[in-house]
């Protein structure tokens, strides 16, 4: 079956969150979580994540253009030599570590004695960087903006695709996913806005794609005039496209030909790669040079700027992060 436009399917999955939430409901469970509001969740290591709305749904949704098939990682898309995989990965490495020394992520946001947990894999994926994880969202309405665009990369800005042709939705259920793997990754509220407005997810693949480790529903459907209501409800995308501090940081790390050999040597034990000299001999080749230390990605006014944004930020991120207390059930005898 082909839905008449992306529009029909997005009122399909929110009529399921929907009936999600009722069943909750049935079970005696109750969620006052505000669309704008993340609930705290303990993802073990002393640390916790700050996953979206809906808390009474484990749906999650993503929606492309056209269909590319079995759905591939950008870290296997296009180039896939080895050489070119270990420069993406140490990238993530290096955009770790520029942002570990920002203020927002290095503080211990504590919450019961847990810290802070960051997937900086999945927020490099959120961001563009190429990596082992795919782009989802608990929103409908988001999964739906990315399904009828597309982006121009000269212009920096999303438009609407031409009215003709095919595109199409995945959804995958978390509920299931989880207890068959831990590779699905909260992204979510985050130190700044832009994951937080995309409700924003990370699913962990293999080369082999997205369709040969997870259980996926497909819904294609016909692009059509309807797209733009969707694109009008997102401000043209600029609601999921907040200002962000440290936008330019990572431009600089997705755009770098140099390394720190920590990153290097992180990026191998990642993809399980050995041989040392022979990945730096090929680094070269690729222009890309290694060193020691760490570039300098992070200016001083680049720092001053994500601290005053951070110091504007904090109190706003407080206030969305949810705790739901859990009964001590105790064993009676």
């Amino acid at each position: 079956m082909t839905y008449s436009s992306a529009l029909e399917v997005i009122e399909f999955f929110a009529e399921q969150q929907k009936r999600d939430h009722i069943n909750w409901l049935k079970l005696g469970l109750v969620s006052n979580l505000k669309e704008d509001e993340f609930f705290a969740i303990d993802v073990g290591n002393g640390s916790y994540r700050l996953a979206p709305y809906p808390e009474s749904s484990t749906r999650l949704f993503r929606g492309q253009n056209t269909d590319y098939g079995i759905c591939l990682p950008s870290l296997y898309r296009g180039n896939t030599e080895l050489v070119n995989r270990i420069l993406n990965v140490a990238k993530i490495h290096e955009l770790k570590q520029s942002l570990q020394t920002l203020d927002g992520y290095n503080g211990k946001s504590q919450i019961l004695g847990l810290d802070f947990s960051v997937d900086y894999e999945a927020l490099a994926q959120h961001y563009g960087l190429a990596s082992r994880y795919i782009d989802f969202s608990s929103n409908p309405l988001v999964a739906g903006f990315f399904a009828v665009t597309k982006y121009d990369a000269e212009r920096s800005e999303y438009s609407l695709v031409e009215p003709q042709g095919t595109g199409i939705f995945y959804e995958i259920n978390m509920a299931i996913e989880i207890a068959r793997s831990n590779d699905i990754d909260i992204i979510g509220l985050q130190p700044f806005h832009r994951p937080a407005q995309q409700y924003a997810y990370g699913i962990k693949c293999s080369k082999k794609g997205l369709k040969h480790k997870y259980l996926v529903t497909e819904y294609k459907f016909f692009h059509g005039n309807q797209s733009y209501k969707i694109f009008d409800f997102t401000d043209s995308g600029k609601k999921l496209f907040p200002e962000d501090p440290v936008l330019s940081i990572v431009n600089k790390v997705k755009n770098t030909n140099y390394l720190s050999l920590s990153s290097v040597k992180w990026a191998m034990e990642s993809i399980q790669v050995r041989n040392l000299k022979k990945q730096l001999k090929l680094l070269e080749k690729l222009d890309v040079n290694v060193g020691m230390d760490l570039p300098d990605y992070v200016t001083s006014e680049e720092k001053t700027k994500v601290a005053s944004s951070w110091k504007e930020q904090k109190i706003y991120f407080n206030s969305k992060v949810k705790i739901r207390p859990v009964a001590n059930h105790l064993e009676l005898s």
